[in-house]
């Protein structure tokens, strides 16, 4: 099982400016993750290849269809785009498998792309059989968390789950409190597309990341939101999650923060 190292959180404005080439195109893009870990833990090292941006995107652009050697995940976070299936907003989900095609895109607004990448993008693989996922956040419906003993006030729209990996939209109502410290089996990645979100790190706000490795040494929390917050969701690993009662007092000062 691969994974992003820990990173408890990353403001996109402050991640480093990188070329990402996506069909064809040399994008400028923001980094907010680079390298795959196969360990747990907060020390983990990287040891696999991937990363995680968010790439701009020009209006008139076109995105060329391509054949990837990596497992991708994107999301559009701003702009619209026009696909074979269509014209998409905001909130376009696209997932392909190593050795798939990533669809051909004509950028219609100025836009910006959450990418994912496990894997080399450009290794060599055999074609896959396994088709893209292209789906709209508007056409799916909110459904219970998957994560067990999830505190209430929180519902998901999942977009991709399959095996070991998952993706999907959180979002938890005014108030959502979580008071944990938790940790689980599989690794996240987390992406704040409305909201806030208070942790013992700090204010989460949009355009936020944080990655935590699955492992025991990966433990976080308490989460606290005072107004609610959708965030993109990326899973890999078994879904399990231990919680033990937080401090009071990290209770009330990360409540406390605003």
């Amino acid at each position: 099982m691969m994974g992003r190292v820990w990173i408890d959180f990353v403001h996109l404005a402050d991640a480093p400016t990188v070329p990402t080439t996506l069909g064809g195109l040399v994008l400028e893009s923001r980094s907010l993750a680079e390298g795959a870990t196969s360990q747990s833990g907060r020390m983990a090292e990287v040891d696999g290849s991937g990363w995680t941006r968010v790439a701009s995107i020009p209006a008139g652009a076109i995105v060329e269809a391509h054949q990837v050697g990596a497992h991708v995940r994107a999301y559009l976070i701003k702009g619209s785009v026009r696909t074979a299936q269509g014209d998409f907003a905001q909130g376009l989900f696209i997932e392909v498998f190593p050795g798939g095609e990533f669809p051909r895109m004509e950028v219609l607004q100025q836009s910006e792309l959450f990418l994912t990448v496990e894997g080399e993008c450009d290794a060599q693989v055999s074609p896959s059989h396994q088709p893209a996922v292209i789906t709209h956040v508007s056409t799916v419906q909110w459904r219970s968390a998957v994560v067990k003993d999830l505190p209430a006030g929180a519902a998901r729209k999942p977009l991709g789950d399959h095996d070991d990996f998952g993706a999907g939209i959180l979002g938890v109502l005014p108030g959502w409190d979580s008071p944990f410290d938790e940790w689980h089996t599989f690794s996240e990645e987390i992406f704040i597309l409305t909201g806030s979100m208070s942790t013992s790190f700090g204010v989460m706000r949009t355009g936020d990341y944080l990655s935590h490795p699955a492992g025991s040494d990966t433990n976080h929390g308490p989460v606290f939101s005072h107004d609610g917050s959708t965030m993109l969701v990326l899973r890999h690993g078994p879904i399990g999650n231990t919680y033990v009662p937080a401090p009071q007092g990290e209770l009330e000062r990360v409540r406390g923060l605003d």
